[in-house]
């Protein structure tokens, strides 16, 4: 068995088998959409894409980086003390659940002011009801990615993401075929798949997340969850609604007419955030256990070397992308190939410095990553709020990739000072002490140094 796994090899093998997986989810999803967008008119594809954007938002903000931080903590322990990477888990877990129960209950009563705002009609309350019941649903199966990451079954992270996205193609399809596709019975399927989805991580979630944990190994969980997030869950709050904040923004600024022209862009472009997730998604892991500054810098090479080959890769998209768009959803959407232009030369920027991101996990600088966040989202709506009246979609992408590029220079900045800055090993910063989890830090130091394999 090999130590921490952080070779290019090894890298590209798991990010390929995650992209993989991810890439048929997205291809998937991608095929939902479109036949979505050639049954209604362009007017409700564009209602439709505001309710499935409120509903990503709304998770984003109940996930509040939870999964990702029971990764981080969960990953470190998940072979040598499995009982305590469950205990990690199931405590994420409920802290989730019990958010997107309230906000659920808080989006259907307040279904109407809701659509009122957003959708310009209060008979679209329905529609925001079905909406929040999906959020719901898509909390409970998307936490099926902590659960494979943490033992680092990749194989089954990949499997999960093709089946709940052939299980949402699949109803769309059938509505489609029996003439009841519409915007209720879209957003419907789209708050069902995810639940058939959490029905395939519970059957195929590792024996060990359901095994009884013992006193010692529950002992500080909440404490170290709680106190490692909160700066990290307004970071991955920022991060994940912001280009999402900015179609809704240009939702009331322009209409639907002009969000459809944004989300038909965005949709096309979002192979690169795919692939940034599937870098995420294996590297995470790896960068939780490396506590020297010769492993990080290592790490670095490795991936950023990685992650710039493939950036490369998509520079056909940003030639071609009038030509993809007129192809894939046909001439009364021409409008939206120069802003895909835009957006994937954004996210190709995203794709290359994500890799720095999370060197700041074991650093335990989170508190930076949200200083970095929270601007970058700041600035975004802020750029859009001035761009959009007179530049339409053209202007909320511009918006994108200006806050993007800054976003980056400024974590490339802070991840060299933070590595020149730390000591000669991480075992003392490997996890935040609390004021009442003091006693629990020689425990944790010593998971650590276990050895991880697949």
């Amino acid at each position: 068995m090999e130590n921490i796994r952080d070779t290019r090899k090894t890298l590209i093998t798991d990010l390929t088998l995650v992209t993989f997986g991810n890439g048929v989810g997205a291809v998937l999803g991608f095929a939902s959409l479109v036949v979505v967008s050639h049954i209604l008119s362009p007017s409700d594809f564009g209602l439709f894409a505001i309710v499935i954007t409120l509903m990503t938002v709304v998770v984003s903000a109940t996930d509040f980086g939870i999964p990702t931080t029971a990764t981080r903590f969960a990953s470190a322990c998940a072979f040598s003390q499995p009982g305590r990477a469950a205990a990690f888990l199931k405590a994420s877990f409920l802290i989730r659940i019990t958010s997107s129960l309230i906000v659920m209950v808080l989006g259907v009563l307040f279904a109407a002011p809701i659509a009122e705002v957003l959708l310009k009609n209060v008979a679209y309350a329905g529609v925001v009801r079905i909406a929040f019941f999906g959020t719901l649903a898509i909390s409970i199966g998307s936490f099926g990615n902590a659960i494979f990451q943490t033992w680092q079954q990749f194989g089954r992270l990949a499997t999960y993401a093709i089946f709940a996205n052939a299980s949402r193609l699949i109803i769309i399809c059938a509505l489609g075929v029996f003439g009841s596709l519409g915007i209720y019975s879209g957003i419907f399927a789209y708050s069902l798949a995810p639940l058939l989805g959490a029905t395939m991580v519970f059957i195929a979630a590792p024996r060990q997340l359901f095994q009884r944990s013992t006193a010692i190994e529950k002992r500080g969980i909440y404490s170290k969850i709680i106190h490692f997030n909160k700066w990290l869950g307004v970071a991955f709050l920022c991060d994940s609604i912001a280009i999402r904040l900015n179609l809704l923004v240009l939702s009331y600024l322009r209409g639907t007419d002009e969000v459809a022209i944004f989300a038909v862009a965005l949709n096309v472009s979002l192979v690169l955030p795919i692939i940034i997730v599937a870098l995420l998604s294996t590297l995470l892991p790896r960068v939780s256990l490396m506590h020297t500054r010769s492993e990080l810098w290592t790490y670095i090479k490795h991936s950023v070397s990685v992650s710039t080959g493939i950036g490369i890769l998509f520079i056909p998209f940003v030639i071609f992308s009038s030509q993809i768009v007129e192809m894939i959803f046909g001439i009364e959407y021409s409008a939206s190939g120069v802003v895909m232009r835009i957006l994937i030369m954004g996210f190709m920027i995203n794709l290359i410095v994500n890799p720095l991101y999370t060197i700041l996990y074991p650093l335990n600088k989170t508190r930076a990553i949200a200083a970095l966040s929270v601007p970058n989202l700041i600035g975004m709506v802020l750029l859009t709020y001035f761009l959009a009246p007179n530049y339409g979609a053209l202007g909320a992408a511009y918006s994108y990739l200006i806050t993007t590029s800054v976003w980056a220079v400024l974590m490339v900045f802070v991840v060299i000072a933070s590595i020149a800055k730390m000591p000669s090993s991480l075992s003392e910063i490997s996890e935040p002490a609390t004021t009442d989890d003091v006693s629990d830090l020689p425990l944790v130091h010593s998971v650590l140094k276990q050895q991880v394999t697949d």
